[in-house]
């Protein structure tokens, strides 16, 4: 062993440093503020889709079904791909580290498979407004990745 990984084992007091990697079990042990990750996921859910039913129900009320559809389908989206990540995140807690990375690859090309397949049906069959439907996926990742940032800082003080 070179390097940090056998600064860490020397300090840690013999742990390996394959039980830091993304897939170790107690990966998550040394980072603060991740003891509830299924409460965090769900606050996290929450907020994007009260995001996506405000934005919604705010554009249907000002007379732009179109753009509301689209909006809908963006933040569905995002919602679905929020979904997929966290369940491929589940079950690399469970994995053997050797094939962490394949299960990863596997998940990522699947998620953008379906992403592609229902943005073209979205934009060439459905004709949904683009930009709303851009604004959709955006609004919600950036209301989730507001809400990991606060929610690290608040556990990180």
């Amino acid at each position: 062993m070179h390097g940090i990984g056998a600064t860490l084992a020397r300090f840690e007091g013999g742990v390996s440093p394959a039980d830091y990697s993304p897939a170790s079990r107690k990966a998550h042990l040394s980072i603060p503020g991740l003891d509830e990750p299924k409460n965090f996921i769900r606050r996290t859910l929450a907020g994007a889709i009260a995001v996506g039913a405000a934005g919604t129900v705010a554009l249907f009320a000002f007379g732009h079904p179109g753009w509301a559809v689209g909006f809908a389908l963006g933040a569905i989206i995002s919602l679905g791909n929020l979904h997929l990540i966290t369940r491929v995140v589940t079950r690399l807690t469970d994995l053997d580290i050797k094939r962490a990375p394949g299960l990863l690859w596997k998940g990522a090309l699947f998620r953008f498979g379906i992403v592609a397949a229902v943005l073209f049906t979205a934009v060439a069959i459905l004709r949904v407004n683009v930009l709303a439907l851009i604004a959709g996926l955006l609004l919600t990742q950036l209301v989730m990745i507001v809400f990991w940032i606060a929610h690290s800082l608040r556990a990180t003080t």
